[in-house]
């Protein structure tokens, strides 16, 4: 490799780097922070008042080992803490499995869904912000 083609790919991967970081994103790490001991739901606002309350079934991997269903009544981000109550101590914070709005069809991390119940249109995705702390979208289609 010659002088111009070092320093070319040195320039490359520090563009490259740089563009990363300026995309940034909420989506950043891919698993969970065993430190981090609460979890963010988003609601959105294009989400019709009709389809209210909505109900968020969260499967968790821990003691107790279960599934609990939250209600929310209007948008907007909440934050929750993490397990089923009695909450366990954190940390370690307990695993979030999965999330589901009709609390059947549960989806993982990473992933989005759309969901109809009735006649309202969800979109809802599970993931992680750039510290590792659980992050939970839901919004209208």
């Amino acid at each position: 490799m010659n002088r111009r083609t070092l320093l070319s790919s040195i320039v490359m991967a520090c563009a490259m780097m740089v563009m990363m970081m300026l995309a940034g994103g909420d989506r950043a790490v891919a698993q969970q922070d065993p430190n981090c001991c609460h979890y963010t739901v988003k609601i959105a606002t294009t989400i019709p008042n009709s389809c209210y309350p909505i109900n968020l079934a969260t499967r968790w991997n821990c003691n107790p080992v279960g599934t609990l269903v939250k209600t929310y009544t209007a948008p907007g981000p909440y934050v929750e803490s993490i397990g089923i109550p009695p909450f366990p101590p954190c940390p370690p914070a307990c695993t979030l499995a999965g999330v589901s709005l009709d609390n059947m069809s549960f989806i993982g991390p990473g992933e989005t869904k759309r969901v109809e119940i009735g006649h309202c249109c969800y979109i809802v995705s599970f993931g992680f912000d750039i510290g590792g702390c659980i992050v939970i979208t839901i919004s209208g289609c």
